[in-house]
């Protein structure tokens, strides 16, 4: 079931994810939205083509083998600060997090490095706060210019990952 959706975001009126939802689904990225706080077992299992996952600020708990066999899996978002999600074993089991790269808010990555299965991700990288910047007025320009305030990480470098506009 499912064999058609490959890439996108699960609509923000979806409040759970159940059992083998997407099992050996031929999705590449996903977002899932802020009102799902728990991803049920085997959810996203024998995704062999999926390499990237956004994970909620609010998620609570990620199951047994929700991700078992992702074998493409190269960088998981996770957006929680305060309370990591709770996990059982398999979570990530064939799912190759030694080489994949796990985003977290800036100031959380001594938490996710102190517990697994987090820290068997092979990167941990700060990822700040997800922001919106909305106009007053319609502003029309041919280009965009971001100036770093400050580096979140001690090098002093500044990354833009990934950034999307969306005009009305």
């Amino acid at each position: 079931p499912g064999k058609l959706f490959t890439d996108g975001s699960i609509p923000s009126t979806v409040t759970g994810l159940g059992k083998f939802v997407f099992y050996g689904n031929k999705i590449t990225s996903i977002t899932i939205p802020d009102r799902i706080t728990t991803i049920n077992g085997s959810a996203f299992s024998n995704c062999g083509e999926l390499t990237s996952v956004k994970l909620p600020s609010q998620l609570k708990e990620i199951p047994a083998s929700a991700f078992y066999r992702c074998s493409n899996l190269k960088d998981v978002y996770c957006y929680c600060e305060d309370k990591l999600p709770s996990t059982e074993g398999y979570t990530f089991t064939d799912t190759p997090v030694a080489t994949a790269t796990l985003h977290v808010p800036a100031g959380s990555i001594e938490k996710y490095k102190a517990v697994s299965p987090w820290n068997e991700f092979g990167n941990i990288v700060a990822n700040p706060v997800r922001q919106r910047v909305t106009f007053a007025m319609p502003v029309k320009a041919r280009y965009f210019r971001f100036t770093a305030t400050h580096a979140v990480e001690a090098n002093d470098r500044v990354a833009i990952a990934e950034i999307d506009i969306v005009m009305k």
